[in-house]
């Protein structure tokens, strides 16, 4: 995941290890859509605890927003003054939290990776409508959670939303989480639903996978959110 990717879905995935749950047809070019970027608001003043959790339990319709507010206010602090911030959105589905992430000023790169190719299709297509492409610095990969192909401390900070408890190993890709994030500095932040993970039990994976100053939140019912770092 060096450099930039050529404008296509890249393809990494691990030998021996194929999944795709649905067949993918021949890639094309990224396109640019004509017209100036449609932004997607981040709801600013949202800094606290309080201010995430009565947010979502307001039942306010637009769940992916606050969730990028409650990324962005901890992944945020990863990014260094002065240089431009590599983050990864793990089993990015429909791409809406990489979309979120590339327009932070202080983010320069966004790897958005997911196992399924049609879902990556489909994610590329609202990101050329939002009008984002790779120039912005918005790249969609199809890689596998357990073999992510960054080098040690190549990222500053990851989202993971609601993919531990689908993956065939979770405290294998909480290490390669690790293993990929900047050492001093570099922060996780991954949701999972309360009914496959107790509290105590996803702390002390994170715990185990050589992470510090691991806590866990409650963003709203029925919802566990893991905020970790590597020290």
């Amino acid at each position: 995941a060096d450099g930039q990717i050529p404008g296509l879905i890249a393809e990494m995935w691990p030998a021996g290890r194929e999944y795709d749950w649905k067949a993918a047809a021949a890639d094309r070019p990224w396109r640019r859509q004509p017209g100036e970027r449609v932004a997607r608001e981040v709801p600013g003043g949202m800094k606290t605890d309080a201010d995430f959790t009565e947010g979502y339990r307001s039942g306010w319709e637009a769940q992916g927003v606050q969730d990028s507010a409650m990324a962005l206010s901890y992944l945020g602090q990863a990014c260094e003054p002065g240089r431009s911030s590599t983050m990864l959105d793990l089993g990015c589905g429909d791409g809406s939290m990489a979309r979120s992430l590339i327009q932070s000023p202080a983010v320069g790169r966004v790897f958005a990776i997911d196992c399924a190719r049609k879902e990556l299709e489909a994610a590329r297509e609202l990101a050329e409508k939002q009008g984002l492409v790779p120039e912005d610095g918005l790249f969609f990969v199809r890689a596998d959670a357990q073999a992510l192909p960054f080098r040690d401390g190549q990222v500053d900070a990851i989202w993971c939303g609601a993919c531990l408890h689908v993956v065939e190993d979770p405290a294998a890709v909480l290490r390669g989480l690790l293993a990929a994030l900047r050492p001093g500095g570099g922060r996780l932040v991954a949701t999972t639903p309360a009914e496959s993970f107790g509290a105590k039990q996803l702390e002390a994976m994170a715990k185990e996978a050589g992470f510090s100053e691991v806590t866990i939140k409650v963003p709203r019912h029925g919802v566990f959110a893991l905020q970790a770092m590597r020290g």
